[in-house]
């Protein structure tokens, strides 16, 4: 429990108490009795109150990390309802060739969706891919890899903001070009990149 939760419980019980001595009431039970469900209720309202503001406090890390690592959209969807990100969680350092990284992929609508975004990975080389350490196979289709990310999804929040994460793992070194696919069958949005791997 954070400190000044602490500080605000004590405040307000020492308030409602003082005024129960000086108004010398404590002898009577039932007035007792709603002393102590007032500070009941002010205990909940505090810890509602901190869970709200940690809430908060986690969409804006979200909303941050969409923005900063929000990559190009392809031209054709420029007016899509949807947007999305594709973040490997690599520490800052290279991503090397056969070792498994995380990656999340964040996507946020500017509509309320009735069911979230079903993601495609296509890569232009073979990987592996893995969902809750479950591997996960690849479907080759005009020369390049599709990866249906599946039970990949993580959280979401207001039917509009979504995480997935899973793993993968880059066998070839040099340049992996990929595009990802959000559709939830109303609305969706393509975004292309590339990512450079590198040997261990």
């Amino acid at each position: 429990m954070r400190f000044t939760t602490i500080i605000n419980i004590l405040v307000t019980s020492s308030l409602i108490i003082l005024g129960s001595i000086l108004g010398g009431n404590l002898n009577n039970f039932l007035y007792v009795f709603w002393i102590c469900a007032l500070i009941f209720y002010a205990v909940i309202i505090q810890v509602s109150i901190n869970k709200i503001q940690d809430k908060d406090s986690e969409l804006n890390i979200e909303r941050a990390k969409m923005s900063a690592f929000l990559i190009r959209k392809d031209t054709n969807n420029q007016h899509s309802a949807i947007q999305c990100s594709f973040y490997p969680k690599n520490n800052g350092g290279k991503i090397l060739k056969n070792r498994r990284v995380s990656v999340d992929i964040y996507t946020n609508s500017t509509v309320n969706l009735a069911s979230h975004p079903e993601v495609k990975l296509t890569l232009d080389k073979e990987c592996s891919i893995y969902i809750n350490n479950q591997p996960l196979n690849s479907v080759l289709y005009a020369g390049r890899y599709d990866y249906y990310l599946r039970n990949s999804l993580l959280n979401s929040l207001e039917d509009r903001y979504f995480k997935y994460s899973f793993e993968i793992e880059f066998h070839n070194i040099g340049e992996h070009i990929f595009k990802i696919e959000t559709s939830n069958g109303e609305y969706i949005n393509e975004v292309s990149n590339s990512i450079n791997v590198v040997s261990g």
